[in-house]
């Protein structure tokens, strides 16, 4: 890992940990009201903010490349910069003062956390699973060819919806255990498969890899292929795994022929 890869690496995991630290105060501390509305007090509207802003923070730096830069010092002014003016709806219009104060603070934390980061703190930095926000044209292409070769526009995709002309089977996620997934992912390693686009409900896409694929794709709804297209995997919140490609149906297949009742079953 370069020191630039360092840096940027450490910036993520600031934001990562920022952003866990601060979704579990909101959780143990929150004050206000569940029913019979959702309603939020002035000590929730100084907590939930925080992660907000954070996660808008780091959907800002995941769209630097580090590899595109040389100096240590030029990527942190754009680390700063990108995440500062990335806006996102949660963010972009506080309903109140304490909401606004609580936004700004972790904005300036974050610019101050990373001004003080010096060339000897990125030295030994772990490295982290690959996550590269896709650029707006980036995003617009993988999207275009996901609708072209497997029906997905966006929305429900099989089983929830029948939008593909190809063969698909589907498993609900319970009945998919560790050493299923284990299984899964050497699959795509053998194939050669390293680089994953993560397409996604949140309208948020992304590059990844095949340990965020391992720990990400079943947190939301979401679809996985890769530059040829010609596998997916789509991750639902009723629960379901949906496989495509003949290669990856067949192996499905196979790794379940004792348990064929789980294909294509609801039950």
């Amino acid at each position: 890992m370069t020191i630039v890869e360092a840096l940027h690496t450490l910036v993520r995991k600031y934001c990562i940990e920022e952003f866990n630290f601060w979704k579990k105060e909101y959780a143990e501390k929150r004050t206000g009201s569940d029913f019979p509305e959702y309603t939020y007090s002035d000590s929730d509207y100084n907590l939930f903010p925080r992660y907000n802003a954070i996660d808008a923070i780091l959907k800002g730096i995941e769209t630097i490349i580090p590899a595109d830069y040389t100096d240590f010092n030029v990527l942190k002014k754009d680390i700063i910069q990108f995440g500062l003016e990335n806006e996102t709806a949660a963010i972009s219009n506080p309903d109140n003062d304490i909401e606004a104060r609580a936004i700004q603070e972790e904005r300036k934390k974050f610019r101050a956390h990373v001004e003080a980061i010096t060339e000897k703190e990125v030295k030994n930095v772990e490295p982290l699973p690959l996550r590269r926000r896709l650029k707006i044209e980036e995003k617009q292409s993988v999207r275009h060819m996901l609708q072209n070769a497997w029906g997905y526009d966006g929305d429900y995709w099989e089983p929830l919806l029948e939008k593909c002309q190809r063969e698909t089977v589907f498993i609900l996620r319970k009945h998919i255990t560790d050493d299923d997934s284990v299984f899964i992912k050497q699959l795509l390693a053998k194939k050669g498969i390293s680089h994953l686009y993560e397409i996604n409900e949140t309208g948020d896409d992304y590059e990844t890899d095949l340990e965020g694929f391992e720990s990400s794709y079943s947190n939301h709804e979401v679809i996985y292929v890769d530059e040829t297209y010609k596998w997916a995997i789509y991750g639902s919140h009723e629960e379901t795994i949906t496989f495509g490609g003949d290669w990856l149906i067949t192996c499905i297949k196979d790794r379940f022929k004792n348990r064929q009742n789980v294909l294509n079953s609801w039950n």
